[in-house]
């Protein structure tokens, strides 16, 4: 016989609320670590790379006016 069926109704919520308990738990701290990646990876594309564009975006006003 399993485990679990020799236990009585009790016991075996507790140990289907735990087993729920620490899946969640488990997911939830994996989303936490995707989700500050994706913020890291946002807030660098955003800073570096908007930046750059806008010089650049300057820079090709700026050669394009300079041959009227």
């Amino acid at each position: 016989m399993s485990m679990l069926t020799r236990l009585k109704i009790g016991p075996r919520l507790i140990v289907g609320f735990a087993t729920v308990l620490a899946l969640s738990v488990a997911v939830g701290g994996f989303s936490i670590s995707k989700l500050a990646k994706v913020n890291d990876n946002t807030t660098d594309l955003a800073t570096n790379w908007l930046a750059a564009m806008r010089a650049l975006a300057a820079y090709s006003v700026d050669e394009a006016m300079s041959h009227w």
